[in-house]
């Protein structure tokens, strides 16, 4: 309070960071309130994160019942707030209106439209980007996989052309589609998909042609690294700055490398180059890779299903449960704390099926398929839009929920 009120920068960024450390769902609440009090725009933004993504936890403690109905209704007007099951969402309005009825009962009707605009919408959606089909050929196939009612929907865009083997990436409403194989050519072009209008636009090449790349977000920059120009697989890499529209060349990663799948870890970007790392328990080539997991893939002669996660502060490799099917060349995500599998390579054919881990119990679980076999496709997860139920599988509030809401409202009355 004494460095903010002397604007003290230096003491205040440390002050900053050691509370945003301490977050628990215990007191994630009250820090956030803080920092309307002390301003520090990195720790509010940090401590609101921690309260949607642990909104299950967070409603269960005592700070919760604290929040004021604006405070509240912010919370439930955001569209990826972390929500497995719909009916928590009603349960926490009931349980903050039992905390003190005669003061919020006439909130009621202001929240079940909160609550009714709520389930419309997707948690959170991975886009199924342009990829091969069981022909072999290319499509320009785009597909929403809606997390809450566990389906897909598909919002093809036809103007656009057949594409495979590229990488996309969702960034500031934004789905970018770089390079990849347009049937006879590989290419260095970049289109962006805008998930408002639906509408696509090319913008600024990449230095190389690039297939099978590496690609990813950090501090408002794409990166693509390594892939297939057609005669090679490159150890190049280059950045794109939407601000300037353009790409620069990067320090190139030190081995050639291709059908890989980046990330980002403590503000880094890597590849599933796990040598670098340390060494991996097994050779597997082709593996889509997330830094904390090294899943399926081929090692020359079988398609796996095995999977391994990486402990960054220990350095280590862990053997984790192996998928249900293998594959490889499949899209790879991660959304509610799951990684999700999607389609690829079985060593006989294409799969359409979708299957995810959880990191809690260590098991894989089917989700539903996608109803069409393909390899070669990319992921990626959008949020924070404002037409995000043009991205949902349709449904109506349930009945149950609608009749207990009026109830508590006309007895209490």
């Amino acid at each position: 309070m004494a460095a903010d009120q002397f604007n003290v920068m230096g003491i205040i960024e440390a002050c900053s960071d050691f509370i945003g450390e301490q977050l628990c769902s215990e007191n994630c609440v009250n820090i956030w309130r803080f920092t309307k009090i002390c301003i520090s725009p990195k720790l509010q933004l940090k401590a609101y994160r921690y309260i949607t993504d642990h909104f299950e936890d967070v409603i269960g403690c005592d700070e919760f019942l604290e929040l004021s109905v604006e405070e509240f209704i912010d919370f439930l007007d955001r569209d990826d707030l972390n929500v497995r099951e719909e009916s928590t969402v009603c349960e926490a309005v009931m349980r903050w209106i039992r905390h003190e009825p005669a003061e919020r009962l006439g909130h009621i009707g202001d929240l079940l439209w909160k609550v009714q605009s709520f389930l419309f919408l997707p948690l959170v959606q991975i886009h199924v980007f342009s990829s091969l089909a069981t022909s072999g050929d290319p499509t320009n196939c785009i597909k929403a996989y809606d997390f809450k009612a566990n389906d897909w929907i598909d919002i093809t865009n036809h103007l656009e052309d057949p594409l495979s083997y590229h990488g996309a990436v969702f960034l500031d409403g934004y789905v970018y589609c770089i390079g990849g194989f347009e049937r006879m050519e590989y290419i260095n072009t970049v289109c962006r998909f805008d998930l408002k209008t639906r509408t696509w636009q090319e913008v600024g090449p990449m230095h190389c042609r690039r297939c099978y790349m590496s690609v990813a977000v950090l501090n408002g920059c794409i990166y693509a690294m390594g892939g297939y120009d057609g005669n090679t697989r490159l150890n190049s890499a280059e950045c794109y700055y939407p601000d300037t529209n353009k790409w620069t060349e990067i320090a190139p990663m030190f081995e050639q490398r291709s059908h890989a799948s980046g990330t980002t870890l403590d503000e880094k970007v890597g590849e599933n180059n796990g040598s670098i790392l340390t060494h991996m328990t097994t050779r597997e080539l082709n593996i889509p890779l997330l830094v904390l997991s090294q899943v399926g893939g081929s090692d020359g002669s079988n398609h796996l299903r095995t999977a391994e996660a990486y402990n960054p502060l220990t350095n280590t490799w862990t053997e984790v449960s192996s998928m249900i099917n293998p594959r490889s060349n499949f899209g790879i995500e991660v959304l509610d704390r799951r990684i999700f599998a999607v389609g690829g390579f079985t060593g006989f054919t294409n799969t359409c099926k979708v299957e995810y881990y959880d990191i809690t119990t260590n098991e894989w679980t089917e989700a539903h398929d996608m109803n069409i076999s393909r390899t070669g496709l990319s992921c990626c997860v959008i949020y924070g839009l404002p037409n995000m139920a043009e991205y949902a599988v349709p449904r109506d509030l349930p009945l149950a929920l609608v009749e207990e809401m009026e109830w508590e409202s006309s007895g209490s009355n």
